[in-house]
């Protein structure tokens, strides 16, 4: 099963929206512009994620795509930015308008509903290998099955089982869900 024709109609809806909001927005102010595209134009690409979070570079790329032409075109918009003289990066640019990557922010939704799911929060159908510990740590590890086919490996349940495991321990170990969460965010905004 490829993700690759709902990425691209998910992008070029998202391209298509970004395009409308800077038709309709005559702002040059970079603060209305980063909140328009974070609450119309985002959520379009980030809906539902932890069920498509692509694995492939081009596949990330693609998606990505989409807020490296918004923060150019707010940049380039914006009088007090564009008299720059040197060229900002998309890194960069996303350092000065204060948002993370798209692939962060997925990593993020990712864990978070991860969490829910070892927390007994949600109840989701989705396998989750637990095993008894008696050392130090969580009192329940996460068990990462091995996979021999890709589209197994980039499975949500895999994807973020590694993902969790990677967290350092005192972040794993929080109980509570607003913790974790603060933690995670921290982690992934660095």
């Amino acid at each position: 099963m490829s993700w690759k024709p709902h990425i691209a109609n998910i992008v070029s809806k998202a391209m298509s929206a970004l395009y409308c909001l800077f038709k309709a927005v005559k702002s040059r102010n970079p603060n209305i512009l980063i909140k328009m595209y974070t609450v119309y134009v985002r959520p379009l690409v980030e809906f539902a994620s932890p069920v498509f979070n692509p694995t492939s570079k081009l596949l990330i790329k693609q998606l990505e795509s989409v807020q490296k032409r918004a923060t150019r075109r707010i940049f380039l918009r914006s009088p007090l930015l564009r008299g720059s003289t040197s060229q900002f990066s998309y890194s960069d640019r996303c350092k000065l308008f204060g948002i993370t990557s798209l692939a962060a922010r997925r990593l993020y939704f990712d864990l978070k509903l991860f969490h829910q799911k070892l927390s007994g929060d949600i109840d989701c159908n989705f396998e989750l290998l637990l095993a008894d510990s008696k050392t130090r740590g969580r009192s329940r590890k996460v068990i990462i099955p091995k996979c021999r086919r890709s589209t197994r490996r980039s499975s949500f349940a895999i994807r973020a089982s590694s993902a969790f495991t990677k967290l350092p321990r005192r972040t794993q170990a929080e109980t509570k869900h607003l913790s974790l969460i603060t933690e995670v965010s921290k982690l992934v905004s660095n």
